[in-house]
């Protein structure tokens, strides 16, 4: 089993973090907060689906205390 989380730029560049052990929300927030520092000045729009790692403490937190820095869009449950 592996578990990746990834991002892609508008240029097509990809970065995709791996590991085989199941991410946890922290694991999220610690993601975002690298895409953060790697793309200093610029809004980050991320794209997830209902995961319940994505509603983790751990995540909230992060985002209410950078809500300038992401855009989240959340997929319908059905996609």
């Amino acid at each position: 089993r592996l578990n990746l989380m990834s991002a892609i730029t508008p240029t097509g560049k990809l970065y995709v973090a791996g590991q085989d052990v199941p991410y946890t929300g922290t694991d999220v927030a610690e993601f975002l907060a690298w895409l953060g520092r790697r793309f200093r000045g610029r809004k980050v729009l991320v794209i997830w689906d209902g995961a319940s790692i994505h509603r983790s403490q751990a995540v909230k937190d992060f985002l209410a205390a950078h809500p300038e820095r992401v855009h989240l869009e959340v997929l319908p449950p059905y996609s």
